[in-house]
């Protein structure tokens, strides 16, 4: 972002009747830039202002154009074109260092979200003044939660702001103001409106057209009715490459269980799922959200959103690269694979091949199995080949499954070599 602010800067001071050129750039301004915009409202590590800024300097055909809505509050019956979603803020910004202390900027911020990536939302609009002007804003809305927004006001004043939103929406933050003069300042944007379109999640997966293979299993499970209703619902949404990548789709209750745990109760946009990075799913096990070292949101670790916050009516749709499996459906190793990835049993592990006792104990069980280490077999003076071998292995080995506290309480038990 300091990049940007130098450029406009020093175009500002060298000529007036033209911006966005380059020259120099006094220091003590450099100073105060960095002391006012980067205090209390840092840049996202998601995603930089200057990225930003690039990124919305052009307009795509009906960005700007506002739903078809004369609801004053929160409504669900807008007709879109490009935006998905559109919000009002009663916006108000006063200068709070430089030749125009105390100067205020105040109006109604209509903003259309425009761009729904997995890192942030470009969104696009208009500060209406008191006058009735209309100054143009763009910037976005990062997934945590981080605001940026440039607000052309007329003649030369051009906002640069960055701020942070809470949980319902409302955004303070600081501010350089340019024109003439360089100011800087606070800003706040209290969020008075929002218009959703009318349609639910799972209208929206259907009108996408990537999330065929989920419409389908979720009307095979009786969930699409479900994810019809008022809930609200945040949905992670596997696209059909994602259950492409699957070798096969479960089906049955085991569908209806692995779709649940797609689904979690409430609107949760990625500022919130991150501030929680617990949540609980439908299915009755918790979700993780994170951060990888590359800045990306990742579920579970490994799973990436391509696509973050698509609101409907009754919820929010977050696109998820590969499909969702409960905890407690990841098939847990067999006591022989644990042994095999345990190096102080490797002497173990070769007598149960040499006696073709692996596959038994790969079998249903439950087993019990009393695991002697390498140095356990060091210490015989030889260890046992053939008959002799395997009727030793199985005299380690318990029909059951037994924690150390249920063996104390028994005392005995029968081995599977009949002791």
């Amino acid at each position: 972002m300091k990049t940007r602010i130098q450029l406009l800067f020093t175009t500002v001071l060298c000529c007036f009747m033209i911006s966005f050129l380059t020259s120099c750039q006094n220091d003590d301004a450099e100073s105060d830039t960095s002391e006012v915009l980067q205090g209390s409202f840092e840049e996202s590590p998601i995603i930089s202002f200057d990225a930003i800024d690039v990124m919305t300097q052009k307009t795509i055909e009906g960005e700007l154009a506002e739903p078809d809505t004369d609801s004053e509050t929160t409504t669900k019956s807008a007709e879109f074109n490009v935006s998905r979603e559109f919000r009002v803020f009663d916006f108000s910004g006063t200068v709070t260092k430089g030749p125009k202390t105390g100067d205020i900027v105040s109006g109604k911020l209509k903003l259309n979200f425009t761009l729904y990536h997995a890192s942030f939302t470009i969104v696009r609009g208009y500060l209406q003044l008191p006058d009735g002007t209309k100054a143009k804003a763009r910037g976005a809305i990062v997934s945590d939660g981080v605001v940026y927004i440039i607000i052309n006001l007329p003649g030369r004043d051009l906002i640069f702001g960055i701020g942070k939103a809470n949980d319902i929406g409302n955004i303070e933050g600081s501010f350089t103001l340019f024109g003439t003069s360089n100011n800087f300042g606070i800003w706040e944007a209290k969020l008075v409106k929002t218009v959703i379109p009318n349609q639910t999640i799972v209208e929206l997966a259907i009108a996408d057209g990537r999330f065929t293979t989920l419409v389908a299993a979720l009307t095979a499970t009786d969930l699409a009715a479900t994810l019809s209703g008022e809930g609200p619902f945040t949905v992670f949404a596997p696209t059909d490459n994602a259950f492409k990548a699957l070798e096969a789709i479960p089906e049955g209750e085991v569908l209806k269980e692995v779709l649940l745990y797609h689904v979690a109760s409430g609107r949760l946009n990625t500022p919130k799922l991150l501030r929680k990075q617990m949540i609980m799913s439908l299915q009755g096990e918790e979700i993780k959200i994170s951060l990888n070292d590359a800045n990306e949101i990742v579920i579970n670790d490994t799973v990436k959103l391509l696509s973050a916050n698509i609101g409907g009516s009754n919820g929010v749709l977050q696109i998820i690269d590969a499909v969702l499996l409960p905890p407690s459906f990841t098939p847990k190793p067999s006591i022989v694979e644990l042994a095999i990835a345990t190096p102080e049993l490797s002497t173990l592990v070769g007598a149960l091949k040499a006696a073709e006792l692996v596959e038994v104990l790969q079998g249903e069980g439950p087993f019990t199995v009393f695991a002697p280490t390498n140095s356990a077999f060091e210490a015989l003076s030889a260890i046992p080949e053939g008959e002799a071998l395997k009727e030793v292995l199985l005299y380690h080995v318990v029909s059951g499954k037994f924690t150390a506290a249920a063996l104390l309480e028994k005392q005995t038990v029968t081995t599977l070599q009949g002791d």
